[in-house]
């Protein structure tokens, strides 16, 4: 009987211990799926960081990461860029911020790191960069170094005043970025006769 006593606890905690470590072990292929999930930029908004070192390309003509467009919106400013970049060779890329991805005085040096890390535009710089931030009621546009012999800075800022801020002002933000941007695409219609 005493032996019979000895066995079953050994066998118990045989069992306990085979248990114990099953439920231990990880499967190797479920922890690469998460570690792939995890290493995925955009399932979730991109940070200061990740905008300027883990962003090489933009992942369109319109990167609404603060959600102020609805997608028939996006597509639509798509289109006309897609269209623009085609017929005159200027690309033109739009990028909306949010506030847990940069700080109030961040749009500016974020807008121009865009410019030159998604090389808006290409290597020649026929590129333009919108950085437009709702919640700190700020925008910036960054011209590439071949459109800035053309489009100087107080024409720049008066597509901003006249074809941007008024519908912002409103809370249109899509009326006011395809305003703005009609009003852009306009200025440099007009200069493309100029040789780059």
């Amino acid at each position: 009987m005493k032996h019979t006593i000895i066995y079953t606890n050994i066998i118990l905690v045989l069992l306990f211990s085979i248990t114990l470590n099953c439920s231990c072990q990880t499967n190797p292929k479920k922890d690469s799926i998460v570690m792939q999930k995890n290493k995925r930029v955009f399932d979730k908004k991109p940070t200061f960081g990740t905008l300027i070192d883990d962003f090489i390309k933009p992942v369109g003509y319109v990167n609404d990461y603060d959600n102020l467009y609805s997608v028939d919106e996006v597509y639509q400013m798509d289109s006309l860029l897609y269209a623009f970049e085609i017929e005159d060779s200027i690309q033109i890329v739009v990028v909306t911020f949010d506030t847990s991805q940069i700080g109030p005085s961040e749009v500016n040096v974020v807008t121009k790191l865009i410019q030159k890390g998604w090389k808006v535009g290409g290597d020649s710089s026929r590129g333009i960069v919108i950085g437009i931030s709702k919640p700190y009621r700020t925008m910036r546009i960054e011209n590439g170094l071949n459109i800035q012999k053309f489009l100087t800075d107080s024409a720049t800022k008066k597509i901003i005043d006249n074809g941007f801020i008024p519908e912002f002002k409103n809370g249109q933000y899509f009326k006011g970025t395809w305003s703005g941007l009609l009003q852009l695409i306009q200025v440099l219609k007009q200069n493309r006769r100029l040789n780059f």
